[in-house]
């Protein structure tokens, strides 16, 4: 019976280990897109400002139609 159980307590660790690993991975790859994300609203800043230098006006420039929500 202990040895049963110790085999159990063994595969719920790898479980968990395999869910943490999952989760960091989907944690990164979420920090990522935040970052490029917020690097295309940066672009889109600067290539709005370049446009109104050149003379057109904002109203011929498209708004984004959604803000990420952190």
């Amino acid at each position: 019976m202990t040895s049963w159980l110790k085999e159990d307590s063994k595969a719920n660790a790898r479980v968990v280990e395999v869910f943490t690993s999952h989760r960091n991975a989907c944690q990164a790859e979420e920090k990522w897109l935040l970052h490029q994300i917020d690097a295309a609203y940066q672009e889109i800043s600067h290539l709005r400002a370049r446009i109104l230098e050149v003379g057109k006006t904002p109203r011929t420039i498209p708004t984004p139609r959604f803000r990420v929500q952190r």
